[in-house]
């Protein structure tokens, strides 16, 4: 009895137990001379699907497991001399390289001046999807410093650590800052961009050092990203001073394809959902075109929300569909909106699905109809009996876990 709805007290109640019934269907072989050859047949295709390992029995199951797998794109981030009363800022690239979905419950630092920021947890990874975090370090003292970040998530080799070192300096650098425009960028396999890089501060060197991990950049800062979809950090360093650097989030996709991916329905809507408790809503992609659609990140922003059942890169096939999960689980009594953003080679990418919902506090409220019964005149030696109506009108489930009665000669059952 703790589901929402109406519980029914009366003299009596019926209970149907469903039954599960087991067929067996048997494949008769009259000839006897070919039945011991289709036992044989049997026997070796056995042997073939299990490797000649052993027979297992008949019951015995294969079942795929999933290995979700956190990655940074470096183990030390190194911010060099920074002044100290300023600060400097790096992106560190997040990245499920597994194959099943995880999820990160922490992000956390030690060491004197470092902190982190960027994303809102807990947040679900899908297989091949990122999050970036900012780690900034603001010393408040001169010195070397030295401290970690540290990612605890849903995966086996949890927690994930990432060095931090820099260095607080009384004396001004030269270069103040390094910033790199686009700051975003998002091109197709084997395309190109052009990344611009500009040094701030009185030193008379403004050139840089480009880098690009995942990719190709020249000395001017033309990139061309790699052949498999994903995601690139470009990074421009100051040859006046190593220490100060910017990048760039690249996100890398399939050559586009005709035709467009559209959502079913095209936003989610939670309503009202109590604190604590998940709500979700299933969503159909579906691609309208004649090419393969291939998904290669999703992204969600926004309090509360999360995605299931993606698997990236995702390819959809030309008229057919897939299917995933989105779910809100506010943490605070207040509405929140949201954006799940899905990158592809589709004419219309990204795809947005917008979310919105609202967290309320759990409110437990039950009604009795009729509040009152009344029996008139019984006969002594027979019963009258009356049904009464439990309504959950609250918010959340409901659990009846006793019922009484006071006065003499009336019962309850039910």
């Amino acid at each position: 009895m703790g589901k929402t709805g109406n519980l029914k007290y009366c003299a009596f109640y019926c209970y149907l137990a469903g039954h599960r019934e087991r067929k067996r269907h048997d494949f008769g072989v009259r000839d006897a001379s070919f039945k011991s050859v289709f036992l044989i047949l049997a026997f070796a295709a056995a042997l073939w699907t299990t490797g000649c390992a052993g027979v297992t029995g008949a019951n015995s199951k294969v079942s795929a497991q999933t290995s979700p797998q956190l990655a940074v794109n470096t183990a030390q981030l190194s911010f060099g001399s920074v002044q100290v009363g300023s600060d400097s800022t790096q992106k560190l690239l997040v990245r499920n390289t597994g194959t099943g979905s995880l999820t990160i419950t922490s992000a956390t630092v030690s060491g004197s001046g470092f902190s982190i920021s960027g994303t809102s947890l807990p947040s679900t990874l899908a297989s091949g999807q990122n999050v970036v975090f900012a780690v900034r370090f603001a010393p408040t003292s001169a010195g070397s410093a030295s401290g970690s970040a540290s990612f605890v998530d849903s995966a086996h080799a949890s927690p994930t650590v990432v060095s931090l070192v820099g260095i607080g300096a009384t004396q001004p650098s030269a270069v103040t800052s390094v910033e790199v425009v686009p700051s975003t960028a998002s091109v197709a396999t084997g395309e190109t961009i052009q990344f611009a890089a500009t040094v701030q501060g009185s030193a008379s060197d403004r050139s840089v050092n480009w880098k690009a991990p995942s990719g190709a950049i020249t000395s001017s800062g033309f990139y061309t990203a790699p052949s498999r979809p994903g995601t690139a950090l470009v990074t421009a360093t100051s040859n006046a001073d190593p220490t100060k650097s910017a990048s760039a989030i690249v996100t890398i996709t399939s050559p586009s394809a005709s035709g467009t991916l559209a959502a079913t329905p095209s936003s989610a809507n939670f309503g009202s959902v109590v604190v604590g408790t998940k709500n979700t809503q299933a969503i159909t992609l579906a691609n309208s075109g004649t090419a393969n659609l291939v998904i290669s990140q999703a992204t969600v922003s926004g309090s509360g929300f999360g995605f299931s059942g993606l698997t990236l890169p995702l390819t959809v096939a030309p008229g057919k569909t897939a299917a995933f999960t989105v779910s809100f689980a506010p943490s605070a009594d207040s509405g929140a909106t949201g954006n799940l953003s899905l990158i592809s080679n589709a004419s219309n990418s990204p795809t947005s699905i917008a979310l919105s919902g609202t967290g309320v506090v759990a409110a437990v409220q039950v009604t009795a109809s009729p509040s009152s019964l009344s029996f008139g005149n019984v006969n002594v030696g027979s019963s009258s009996t009356h049904t009464v109506t439990l309504t959950n009108t609250g918010n959340t489930n409901v659990s009846v876990s006793s019922d009484s009665v006071s006065g003499a000669g009336f019962t309850i059952s039910g």
